[in-house]
């Protein structure tokens, strides 16, 4: 979202909030921080419900345990599809907008098409990791 406001924005310089005093970094220093930040928060993300599957597939037959260790309210337990499927892409959104707003056409090249791919992969194979609920569990009669 602040890629976003940014792209809108287009500042000069943003200052860079840090313990002492703040630094002011160029518009192009925001922009690869926030694109460095928000690709590797989708890969963690991605990597981190690989390993919660992993986990419930080693848990297997101990219904019991599985049953205590998905009541912690998440995203990824959610049973409702919608919410988790819409809160996995839009960061994708936003950023794709964002580029969109500040390079426009230049976006149009095979490389820079390549390149938008490459930064929504995470988004996207979170999206479809999370087809499902974790743990397998569907909407009840009154929703979640």
């Amino acid at each position: 979202m602040l890629f976003l406001v940014l792209a809108i924005l287009q500042p000069a310089e943003v200052n860079l909030p840090t313990d002492v005093i703040p630094l002011p970094i160029p518009l192009q220093g925001a922009i690869a921080i926030l694109i460095t930040a928000y690709w590797i928060s989708g890969a963690l993300a991605s990597f981190s419900l690989g390993r919660a599957k992993r986990i419930i597939f080693m848990l297997g037959d101990k219904k019991d345990l599985l049953a205590a260790a998905l009541t912690y309210p998440s995203i990824p337990t959610t049973r409702v599809h919608g919410p988790r499927i819409v809160l996995a892409i839009a960061p994708a959104v936003f950023v794709v907008i964002g580029l969109v707003l500040l390079f426009g056409s230049r976006l149009l090249s095979f490389w820079s098409i390549f390149a938008v791919l490459l930064l929504v992969i995470p988004h996207i194979g979170l999206a479809v990791l999370l087809r499902k609920a974790v743990g397998g569990g569907v909407p009840d009669y009154y929703g979640d």
